[in-house]
């Protein structure tokens, strides 16, 4: 427990849409405001929103103390009334 309180970096993830959910890791994972505390290493994303395909990705974390990921979600296909 004690590696893991030294080690975490701060990572932000930026979601297209703003207003998407997001889940990293699939268990509770520390977060502070927009910023996830992440151990370097792969961890698992997933982010979804209504009018959305979801979403399941993998970022890479780095040693550097503060990193950005951008996840962008992919619109469903609409229906075109004529």
């Amino acid at each position: 427990v004690m590696g893991y309180l030294l080690r975490p970096r701060s990572i932000l993830i930026e979601t297209g849409p703003a207003e998407a959910e997001l889940s990293v890791d699939e268990w509770i994972t520390p977060r502070l405001g927009r910023h996830w505390l992440l151990t370097p290493g792969e961890h698992a994303v997933r982010a979804s929103a209504p009018g959305y395909q979801r979403l399941a990705t993998q970022i890479t974390v780095t040693t550097d103390t503060l990193q950005q990921h951008r996840v962008e979600l992919v619109p469903l296909p609409g229906k075109l009334n004529i």
